[in-house]
């Protein structure tokens, strides 16, 4: 029978050797599906599908629970995936993952193509200096020095269901789509356990400082085409 636990983290808990797959998992907008990563790192990650309906209202407290890692899976065109846990680079930075707001964080360029999910890594109070800044993937650092203390620090996720064009802010100069934090967090993916179906891989902004990162994955030339985000 399907568990109608909180979160993919409590159905791991309650049920030891839990396969991955569909699980219903209750909310305070009722009971979903969603998928459960329940593998890597010890499993328990959560992913959701899309925001449609009232899921732009959906309360993630009970399923964002450990914000010191996300599980952040790349879908590729020649359809293989790779996944990357992605951490704070110090314990006195908890992450943040947001549907529709971004408090505490600098915002996203591509809020004209509606909904999305806000994944903040150092907040505004923290990234507004100049310094090494970033995050660790899969273990490894992924820094860059913040050049003129401009806080963007964040990943942001749009399901882009009306397929409008993303922002054009830094295009041109694509120096972000050879190195940077975008590119040397993609070098860090291993093969993904698991696949996930197509429609929890969302287009994906990234922005990092000042001189770390601008993109989003409509520009990526390494057949990375979008991705897909898990808490727990």
């Amino acid at each position: 029978m399907d568990s109608i636990n909180r979160s993919c983290k409590e159905i791991k808990q309650d049920k030891c050797n839990t396969k991955s797959g569909f699980y219903r998992i209750k909310t305070n907008i009722g009971i979903i599906w969603v998928y459960c990563e329940m593998e890597i790192d010890g499993g328990g990650f959560t992913f959701i599908s899309d925001l449609t309906r009232n899921k732009k209202k959906l309360d993630l407290d009970n399923i964002f629970t450990d914000k010191t890692k996300v599980l952040l899976q790349l879908r590729y065109k020649n359809l293989s995936q790779k996944y990357t846990i992605v951490e704070p680079l110090t314990s006195s930075q908890p992450m943040s993952v947001q549907i529709n707001s971004h408090t505490g964080y600098q915002g996203p360029m591509n809020k004209h193509l509606g909904d999305y999910i806000f994944f903040g890594i150092t907040p505004i109070k923290f990234g507004k200096q100049k310094g090494t800044q970033g995050f660790l993937s899969n273990g490894k650092r992924v820094t860059f020095y913040n050049c003129d203390a401009n806080p963007n620090s964040y990943f942001a996720f749009f399901p882009n269901i009306n397929d409008k064009t993303p922002s054009s802010y830094h295009s041109s100069n694509l120096v972000y789509e050879s190195r940077g934090v975008a590119v040397n967090w993609r070098n860090t993916a291993k093969l993904a356990i698991n696949k996930l179906p197509n429609s929890f891989f969302l287009l994906t902004e990234i922005h990092f400082g000042g001189c770390g990162t601008y993109t989003s994955s409509d520009r990526w030339r390494d057949g990375a085409t979008s991705v897909a985000i898990g808490i727990r």
